[in-house]
C-alpha cells in the first residue's frame, strides 16, 4: 500500500485516476475484514483517485469467488465483478474428480463462479474487469466492450508461471483481445508482465520482472465498437464460410 501511496503522490501535477493492484495478491477480503477495507479506503481518499484491486468475495452461502472489487475516490465500493471463467483444478474441480482430488488449501478448487459481465462507471466512464486467463476466451472479454467499457483491466496472478514463456505467452494473448476490440488494456500482475497495452495491440510499456515496483502510465477512452466487438466470432465463421465456398467453387470450374 505505501509504495502505490508513495508513487500516486509523486504526480501532483497529473495524478493518476486509477490504482490498479493484481488478481488476489494475497487473500484479501474487502467485504469481511474492516481493518482490509479501511485500507484501502484511506488510499483512495488519499490520493483522490479510484482503486482496483483482487479481492476474494464469497456468495450467500459462503461459498468462494475470485473477484475484482472497485472503490471511489470517497473510499467506498462502486462495483464487484466476479470471475465467471475458472481454472479447473486451479479455482474449481470438475466433476466427477471433486471426491478424490486432494486440496492444497480451504479455498482451491473450491471457487465458484460468477454470473455477468459488469462494467463500472468511473468519472463519466466506463471501465470493464477480466480476471486472469479469461484473456483466452475472446468471444467473452469483447462482451465487456460491447457493454460500453472505454478501457479494460487485465488483473492477474502470473506467480504459477515462476520463470517459464508461459508469463510472456499470456501477455501476447491479452495484446490479442486489446486489438479485437481496439481497446488499451492495462494489466496488473502478481510475477508476470504488467503492461500497457494500446488499442492497436502494441506495448506501450512494461514493468521489469521479479522486483517491487509501479507504473505511471496513461490510456485513451475509446467508445466507438468494432466489427468483431458487435458480432463476435459469427464474423469470423461467415469469413471462414465464404473462403470455403469460394475454393469449392474454384475446384467445380
Amino acid at each position: 500500500m505505501a509504495l502505490t501511496v508513495r508513487s500516486a503522490l509523486a504526480h501532483p501535477k497529473e495524478p493518476p485516476s486509477i490504482l490498479v493492484w493484481p488478481e488476489v495478491p494475497a487473500p484479501f477480503y474487502y467485504y469481511e475484514d474492516d481493518r482490509f477495507r479501511d485500507y484501502i479506503g484511506a488510499m483512495a481518499q488519499t490520493t483522490q483517485a479510484y482503486v482496483l484491486t483482487g479481492i476474494v468475495a464469497h456468495t450467500p452461502s459462503g461459498a468462494p469467488l475470485n473477484s475484482a472489487t472497485l472503490v471511489s475516490p470517497a473510499g467506498a465500493p462502486v462495483s464487484r465483478y466476479d470471475k465467471v471463467n475458472l481454472v479447473p483444478f486451479g479455482e474449481f474441480v470438475p466433476w466427477p474428480f471433486g471426491g478424490v482430488t486432494k486440496k492444497i488449501s480451504t479455498e482451491a478448487g473450491d471457487f465458484v463462479a460468477g454470473k455477468r459481465v459488469v462494467v463500472s462507471p468511473v468519472a463519466g466512464h466506463k471501465i470493464g474487469t477480466f480476471i486472469c486467463y479469461e484473456s483466452v476466451f475472446p468471444n467473452f472479454v469483447r462482451k465487456f466492450a460491447n457493454a460500453g467499457a472505454e478501457v479494460m483491466f487485465n488483473i492477474s496472478n502470473d506467480g504459477w508461471y515462476g520463470h517459464t514463456a508461459a508469463r510472456q505467452q499470456h501477455l501476447r494473448i491479452v495484446r490479442m483481445r486489446a486489438a479485437e476490440n481496439r481497446r488499451w488494456i492495462l494489466r496488473s500482475t502478481n510475477d508476470g508482465v504488467t503492461a500497457t497495452i494500446d488499442s492497436a495491440g502494441r506495448l506501450r510499456g512494461t514493468l521489469p520482472g521479479y522486483v517491487e515496483a509501479t507504473s505511471y502510465t496513461g490510456f485513451t477512452y475509446i467508445a466507438d465498437k468494432t466489427v468483431y466487438t458487435r458480432l463476435g466470432d459469427w464474423f469470423a465463421a461467415v469469413c471462414a464460410t465464404i473462403a470455403i465456398l469460394c475454393l469449392v467453387a474454384d475446384r467445380v470450374v
